[in-house]
Parts: structure tokens; sequence; C-alpha cells
């Protein structure tokens, strides 16, 4: 029933939001009347934002809780499967390498004593619970940084930002500057 209220309230609200928006837009703001004007319209849509950011908490509090509370067991379970498949993956590279180490040690011997072997001497067995598959993956390593092109680098701006707040004024290719912006506040 909340949810219903919430939902037809929010309706009438978004309404108010669209005729005041209406308003502000076509504002010309030229004297202190006008001025104003426009400040408590800035000041409603604040309270509005706050009201409705209440109310939106309000709501999704006990959801969110309810969710990290599922998130909580799911993970005390699948942490140790992880680990499980994680060690068995592990195992299982280290007989195929094992296995590859045999085959060679067989077929050294076999050229020693003149045998031909066919080329796959170990068979990797079949299971009936799993299998037994080798994927190759495409992977990158970088080996001189300064011979990457250009286009591959990406500009930290964070850590451009971190030493622009610590007073760092000059950095090659960067340039530094202020923007005054204004903004209203509610009293």
């Amino acid at each position: 029933m909340e949810v219903e209220l919430v939902e037809n309230n929010a309706v009438d609200i978004k309404k108010s939001i669209d005729n005041m928006l209406s308003l502000v837009e076509g504002m010309i703001v030229q004297n202190v009347q006008q001025y104003n004007e426009l400040s408590e319209m800035y000041a409603a849509a604040r309270t509005l934002e706050e009201m409705i950011e209440e109310k939106r908490k309000e709501l999704t509090e006990p959801l969110r809780k309810q969710i990290s509370t599922i998130n909580e067991r799911a993970k005390e379970v699948s942490t140790p499967i992880k680990k499980l498949i994680e060690v068995s993956n592990t195992k299982a590279e280290s007989y195929v390498a094992f296995q590859k180490e045999e085959e060679k040690r067989l077929k050294d011997a076999a050229f020693l004593l003149d045998i031909n072997l066919e080329s796959n001497v170990i068979i990797m067995p079949a299971s009936n619970s799993a299998s037994m598959v080798t994927k190759t993956v495409k992977k990158f390593r970088v080996t001189d940084m300064e011979k990457v092109p250009r286009e591959y680098l990406i500009l930290d701006e964070a850590k451009v930002g971190v030493h622009m707040k610590i007073g760092v004024t000059s950095i090659p290719g960067i340039e530094f500057y202020e923007e005054t912006t204004t903004t209203l506040r509610r009293k």
C-alpha cells in the first residue's frame, strides 16, 4: 500500500518539478525580485530532492540489508567452492605437465633404442564427472614502455588531480587553470 502511495505521490511531484523547470527555464533574472523567485524555486527543488532521497533510502534500506545478508551467506559457501575448483584445476594442470614429461621421457628412451612411437604416447584419462579441457588464451606484457605507441597510453587523471591539490603547478604537456562557476545554495 505504501509503495502505491509513493508511486502516486511521485507522479504528482514529477508534474510539479516539470512545471517548476519550465518556469525556471523561461525566467529572465535581471532584478532582485526575479533573483528571489529563482532562489525560492531552487530552495524548493533542493527540499524535494532531499525528501525523495530520504524516502528512497527508507524504502530500499530493508531490501539492501536482505541482499547484503544473502550475499554474505552465499559468499560463505562459495568461497570454499571456488578454492576447491582452483585447487582441482591446479592439480589437473600439474597432471598434464607430468604426463607431458612422461611422454617426453618415453620418446627419448624410444629414440635411444631406435623404436618409432606414435606421436601421442600418453592418453588423457576420461571421467564421467568431469572432462579435461585445455585452452590457449592470448596475453601480453609490456617489455619496453618507451616503445609503446601513445594511443595505448592513458593519462592517470586521478594522480594529476592529487598532485594539483598538493600544489604541483607544472607537468609537461598539462595546463593547469582555474574555472569559476556560480551555483546556488539553500540557506
